[in-house]
């Protein structure tokens, strides 16, 4: 990644600050919400600091040995710690690290260990890090991504200075993003607009409801939604017409390799949409959560058809247990997506009766 995408030139520009003090502590947590992309940014992070040539900020020259072997995903000094065959990373990934820790660096830059997914650490490994961290070598340097100071123990925290980074993009930066990443596909106005509030601006997570498996789903969701508000039809039409919508993913032949991913995804978006209902119902929203008033499926009397006659009692409940449903096939957890779809219609029939 040879430049940064608009919203990543913040991060940047805070790390800058504290890099030019020369105040980069040796444990790093980036911090950012899902599909923000901050791998990428991590990966142009690693470069910078990384790379042999003179430079007084965080700019990578993207010539000199160190960033042509990260170019090629391979460097001596730098130890990217995942593990993608297991829900959680345990503390035999943490063992891996001893060796590559005791060694001495091949480049007067140090040693970068990186955990992309600092938050599927468990407590074992996260105290098995913590013991290695105890007694730092100076020539060895900490990047972890997390999503919430929740992720590590406290122990762990209190060691790292930590990064939060802001999560603001404007519609046209977004569009921007969309179109590079998709140059043959189509964005309708509305269709972009809608997934912006919904997702809240979060590129990634908008970028991945225009692919192909995604893209018809959506299409669907937003027909029924129209019916219901241009009939002026109140539950028992929406819930009825969304049911029968969750039921139709069983008939939808996804590849083995995808089906997982995607229904996790519908039932994150079905999440987020209880979610804006909820809050309305409870006069929590904020106009940016219901989004432009010019649009019909925005304005609040759209949003007062849908949720009138809301349990809201029960709407929470069934909202959380959608949340861990999601976690769960998120951490690659098993479900048959025929069962998961009838429970989330019939959830849906318990939100409006």
């Amino acid at each position: 990644m040879h430049t940064l995408n608009s919203w990543q030139e913040s991060w940047l520009k805070k790390l800058n600050i504290a890099y030019g003090k020369n105040q980069l502590s040796q444990f790093i947590t980036l911090q950012v919400d899902e599909g923000w992309d901050v791998e990428s940014f991590a990966d142009y992070f690693i470069k910078a600091l990384m790379c042999e040539s003179e430079s007084f900020d965080l700019s990578p020259c993207h010539e000199c040995r160190s960033c042509h072997m990260l170019s090629d995903n391979y460097h001596l000094d730098v130890m990217r710690l995942e593990d993608s065959t297991s829900a959680q990373i345990g503390v035999d990934k943490i063992r891996e690290l001893q060796p590559f820790v005791g060694q001495t660096a091949h480049t007067a830059n140090g040693k970068i260990v990186y955990i992309p997914k600092a938050y599927k650490l468990n407590r074992f490994a996260a105290n098995a890090l913590l013991k290695l961290t105890e007694e730092p070598a100076s020539n060895v340097r900490y990047i972890m991504i997390i999503r919430s100071l929740n992720d590590l123990p406290t122990t762990l925290n209190s060691r790292a200075s930590n990064y939060r980074l802001s999560t603001e993009i404007d519609f046209n930066s977004l569009l921007n993003y969309l179109h590079n990443k998709n140059t043959e596909t189509v964005f309708t106005t509305e269709e972009t607009r809608w997934l912006w509030h919904w997702f809240n601006g979060a590129p990634m997570s908008v970028n991945l409801w225009f692919t192909t498996e995604h893209r018809q789903w959506l299409i669907n969701f937003f027909k029924i939604i129209d019916q219901c508000l241009l009939n002026n039809n109140s539950n028992e039409l929406t819930t009825y017409l969304l049911s029968e919508h969750l039921l139709s993913l069983t008939k939808i032949s996804f590849s083995v390799e995808s089906k997982k991913p995607v229904l996790a995804d519908i039932i994150d978006f079905m999440h987020r949409f209880l979610h804006l209902v909820i809050r309305f119902k409870s006069s929590l929203c904020t106009q940016r959560e219901v989004g432009d008033y010019s649009n019909p499926l925005w304005c609040s009397e759209s949003w007062e058809l849908i949720n009138r006659g809301l349990n809201l009692e029960t709407s929470i409940t069934i909202e959380n247990d959608w949340l861990e449903i999601r976690d769960m096939l998120k951490k690659g957890i098993t479900m048959n997506s025929q069962l998961c779809c009838e429970r989330m219609a019939l959830d849906l029939v318990r939100c409006f009766n």
